[in-house]
């Protein structure tokens, strides 16, 4: 669908998108550095209050609303609009328009990539570690990330900004 599309225009279109998720990231780093102070909380959340739960009363405090909005936006909106691109138009669109997928690409894009003696990128040997293993080094990586983010950095973002 997407592949009648030039090349340079998707780089543009890939370029924003990054522009887009990097503000993202950059946003939730700031108000890490500079927290909102209680009174703008304040104005956010309404006071302390009693919210009923299965007819009990639970307190709601007044947060930094921004770093939930900010979740909530990455992980409820976001996060299940790239999903939903993908079952739809299939990974070559996803794969097009992706911004991790353009900063793996930066250096071939750059011309940074090691080339050997004839011009050709180093490629790594099939009995290379990272060849062997890199299903399971993902897994791992997205398994520890999964746990850490749902148990501690959701609640700070500094760290879910990092």
């Amino acid at each position: 669908m997407i592949s009648p599309i030039p090349e340079r225009t998707m780089l543009v279109i890939r370029l924003l998108l990054l522009a887009g998720w990097l503000a993202l990231i950059g946003n939730l780093l700031i108000h890490a550095v500079f927290p909102i102070d209680g009174s703008m909380a304040h104005a956010i959340v309404s006071e302390t209050r009693c919210v009923q739960i299965q007819s009990r009363c639970v307190i709601v405090m007044p947060t930094q609303a921004h770093t939930s909005n900010i979740s909530a936006l990455f992980w409820g909106a976001i996060v299940p609009a790239s999903i939903l691109i993908l079952l739809v138009f299939g990974h070559v669109t996803w794969r097009r328009i992706c911004p991790l997928s353009f900063v793996s690409q930066m250096p071939r894009i750059f011309g940074w990539q090691r080339v050997n003696d004839q011009g050709q990128p180093i490629r790594l040997s099939s009995n290379h570690w990272i060849v062997k293993y890199h299903t399971y080094f993902q897994l791992g990586f997205l398994y520890v990330g999964l746990c850490l983010r749902l148990l501690f950095l959701n609640a700070d973002s500094g760290w879910l900004g990092l």
